[in-house]
C-alpha cells in the first residue's frame, strides 16, 4: 500500500503543479473572498469585463442555430463535412469507431479524397479503445489524426490535462461547439445534449482555437504548454527564434459574414494558466445577475468560487435553478458533490434532476439576455484541469431557446434531495481525491 501510495506521489510531482486544482490567483480570490464588480448583463461594461476576464474579445456578425441531441446535431455535422471544399478541423473528447464513428470516418475521408485538408484530434482517456489505425481511411486519404496526451509517451507529464473540447469547423464558414461526443450510445434518446452552430467572424476564433489544441497534440516539445505553472511565458520566449523555420498554419480567406448581429466571444480554458478564464465568466456572469440564473450541467461539483457566487446570487433573490444528472454515467460524481448541493439549497439554490435521459448538456443563461454553452462542466475538472472551449453570447431571441429547453427538462426532473435522497455523500479525504482526478 505504502508502495503504491509513494508512487502517485512520484506521478504528481513529474506532471507538476498544474496536475492539481490549485491556482495562485483562484486561491487567493477564494482566500480572501474578492468578488468582482457586478454589471447589467449585455451591457457594455459587463462585454469589457468580460473581455478582461476571460481573455477573449467577441465579434459581432454572426448567426447561430441551436440543435438539440444527436437527432439534429450528427446529420448537421455530416452534411458540413460532406459538403466541405476546403478544410475541416474536428477535436473531439470521445471519439467510438463504431457504427455511428464511421459514419464520420467515411465521410472525413471522402472529404479528404476531394482534396480538403481534414485534421482530426481525439482523446486518448476519453475515447477507451479508439486507436489511430481505426483511422486508417482518413490517413490514407490524406487526412491526418492525432491522439492528445497519449499515457506511454512524454505526454504522461501532462496525464492529468485532457482535451475536453468538442468542436469542428469547416471551410471557415461554420462551427460547431457544445457538449455532444461521437458514438452509438449517444445517439439514442436517452442521451440528452446540445451543441451551438455559429456562422460568421466567431468561426476563426474558433479555429484558434483548435489550431492550439493540435499543436498541443503532435509530436516534440515546439509548441506544447508546460504542466508547471507560470513557465510557459519562458518557453514560448525561446520558440519565439524559430517560429519562421516552422511549418506555418495557412489561413483561409474570411468567407463573407452575415448580415445578423450576434455578439459573440469563444471562451477557452488551458490548465497551464495562472488564471482559469472559463471560471472567471461562469462566476462575474453569476454575480451580475438581478433576474435569473439557469445552469445546466451534468456534473455538478462547482469549485469554490463558483458555488459562492451562486449562494450569494440566491441570497440576494435572484431566481437560481440548476439542472444535473439523474441517470448517470459517472456514479461517483453524485456522491461527490452531494455536500455541496445541500449547502447550495440552505441557500436558497434550487437543483433538480433529470430523470428520464442521461444529461450531457452544458449550458447557462443570465436574465434571459445571456448564455454560454461549450465543454465546460460546472465541475473543477473542466473549469480548471481540462482543455475547454464555449461560446458566450448576448442575445435575448438566443437565449430565450436555451430557457425553453431548460424549462422542458425541469418538467421531466425532481428535486435533487428527493431522487438523490439514500445516497450518502462521500468523506472529506475522498472529495479532495476525487477534485484531483
Amino acid at each position: 500500500m505504502f508502495r503504491r501510495f509513494f508512487l502517485l506521489l512520484c506521478c504528481l510531482a513529474l506532471s507538476g503543479c498544474t496536475a492539481v486544482t490549485t491556482r495562485p490567483n483562484d486561491w487567493a480570490r477564494r482566500t480572501l473572498h474578492i468578488t468582482p464588480p457586478p454589471a447589467l448583463v449585455g451591457s457594455a461594461e459587463f462585454e469589457r469585463q468580460l473581455d478582461h476576464r476571460s481573455h477573449s474579445a467577441r465579434t459581432a456578425r454572426n448567426a447561430a442555430t441551436l440543435l438539440v441531441d444527436a437527432s439534429e446535431t450528427y446529420p448537421a455535422m455530416l452534411a458540413a463535412i460532406r459538403g466541405a471544399r476546403r478544410d475541416i478541423n474536428l477535436s473531439i473528447y470521445s471519439f467510438i469507431p463504431d457504427r455511428r464513428g464511421g459514419e464520420f470516418i467515411a465521410a472525413l475521408a471522402g472529404a479528404a479524397r476531394r482534396g480538403a485538408r481534414v485534421r482530426v484530434i481525439y482523446d486518448e482517456l476519453g475515447s477507451p479503445g479508439t486507436r489511430t489505425r481505426d483511422f486508417a481511411a482518413i490517413a490514407a486519404a490524406g487526412g491526418q489524426v492525432r491522439v492528445f496526451n497519449p499515457f506511454w509517451h512524454w505526454t504522461f507529464f501532462r496525464y492529468d490535462h485532457r482535451a475536453h473540447r468538442k468542436i469542428l469547423t469547416v471551410d471557415g464558414e461554420v462551427a460547431f461547439m457544445g457538449g455532444l461526443n461521437i458514438g452509438d450510445e449517444l445517439a439514442d434518446d436517452n442521451w440528452r445534449d446540445v451543441m451551438l452552430t455559429v456562422r460568421g467572424e466567431a468561426v476563426a476564433d474558433a479555429e484558434t482555437v483548435f489550431v492550439r489544441t493540435w499543436r498541443q497534440a503532435g509530436k516534440g516539445w515546439f509548441g506544447k504548454t508546460l504542466p508547471w505553472l507560470g513557465a510557459t511565458w519562458l518557453k514560448n520566449a525561446v520558440e519565439l527564434p524559430l517560429k519562421p523555420f516552422r511549418q506555418k498554419e495557412t489561413p483561409l480567406p474570411p468567407p463573407p459574414a452575415p448580415d445578423a448581429f450576434l455578439p459573440t466571444r469563444v471562451v477557452e480554458q488551458v490548465p497551464d494558466r495562472l488564471d482559469n478564464y472559463l471560471l472567471n465568466m461562469f462566476e462575474y456572469a453569476v454575480v451580475s445577475a438581478r433576474k435569473n440564473v439557469y445552469l445546466c450541467t451534468p456534473y455538478f461539483v462547482p469549485p469554490p468560487r463558483l458555488a459562492r457566487a451562486l449562494r450569494g446570487a440566491a441570497r440576494r433573490g435572484v431566481v437560481v435553478k440548476v439542472l444535473t444528472q439523474g441517470p448517470t454515467d459517472i456514479p461517483k460524481m453524485a456522491s461527490m458533490g452531494k455536500k455541496i448541493v445541500a449547502d447550495l439549497l440552505k441557500n436558497g439554490v434550487e437543483v433538480y434532476a433529470l430523470q428520464d435521459a442521461i444529461l450531457h448538456a452544458k449550458y447557462m443563461t443570465v436574465d434571459g439576455k445571456w448564455v454560454t454553452v461549450g465543454s465546460a462542466n460546472a465541475d473543477t475538472r473542466s473549469l480548471i484541469l481540462n482543455y475547454e472551449a464555449n461560446w458566450a453570447i448576448s442575445d435575448e431571441a438566443l437565449t430565450g431557446k436555451f430557457e425553453q429547453l431548460f424549462r422542458r427538462d425541469l418538467a421531466r426532473s425532481a428535486p435533487y434531495a428527493e431522487y438523490y435522497r439514500d445516497l450518502p455523500a462521500a468523506p472529506f479525504y475522498l472529495r479532495w481525491l476525487w477534485r484531483q482526478f
